[in-house]
């Protein structure tokens, strides 16, 4: 269950940093979306990514989650992972995206050994497309890959994908959760961050995107 006080306090950090803005935006995929995610800028505000990198803690702690390493999933949830593990002293490992040709060859950079459980940490889902890569490179060398943990759900198929090939997504919000909160705030009269069409608008496409 999403953690309501967590949704809150993201509302803040995004919308201060600028990681959340709200327009027409392109995505990769060539679609049009009324907002747009960027949490790769917020290692550029300490203080705001320290508290971020708490909300994963917290869950890591609430859940009671059972595990030998953490992996960061390039690129984003690299610099998460590094923070964390260091703050919970356990060891860091990562996936290469493509394998070295010289020195050891190695695809995955740190120290393990087969049937370690391992940690996936990311900065967000949408398909679970490089999720999935990164555990079956961490399978390949028969690490155990069940839990993987995000800041934000974008609600679009990647807990479904996830589910599919045997892990379990946790979330620290959803974008539904996160939009609402901030929506809040605007009603309240606390921030003016969006209109009252915006957020009709940012609803109506996460519907049609999780329909």
């Amino acid at each position: 269950m999403i953690n309501q006080l967590h949704s809150d306090l993201l509302a803040d950090y995004l919308s201060v940093s600028g990681a959340l803005k709200v327009g027409d935006f392109t995505l990769a995929s060539g679609v049009h979306s009324p907002y747009y995610l960027d949490l790769r800028v917020l290692p550029s505000y300490p203080l705001i990514f320290d508290r971020i990198c708490d909300l994963y803690i917290d869950m890591i702690t609430e859940k009671k989650m059972d595990y030998d390493l953490i992996c960061g999933v390039p690129t984003a949830g690299l610099s998460l992972a590094a923070v964390i593990a260091n703050r919970l002293l356990r060891p860091l490992i990562y996936v290469r995206s493509h394998q070295k040709r010289h020195g050891t060859g190695r695809k995955i950079e740190g120290n393990f050994t087969p049937g370690m459980r391992v940690l996936l940490i990311d900065d967000l889902i949408t398909s679970g497309g490089s999720i999935v890569t990164t555990a079956t490179s961490l399978r390949e060398d028969e690490c155990h890959v069940e839990d993987v943990l995000v800041l934000i759900d974008r609600l679009q198929g990647g807990k479904k994908n996830l589910t599919a090939e045997n892990l379990q997504l946790t979330a620290v919000t959803d974008v539904v959760q996160l939009i609402t909160a901030i929506y809040r705030q605007v009603e309240s009269g606390k921030s003016n961050f969006m209109t009252e069409e915006e957020y009709h608008k940012i609803m109506e496409y996460i519907g049609e995107q999780n329909g």
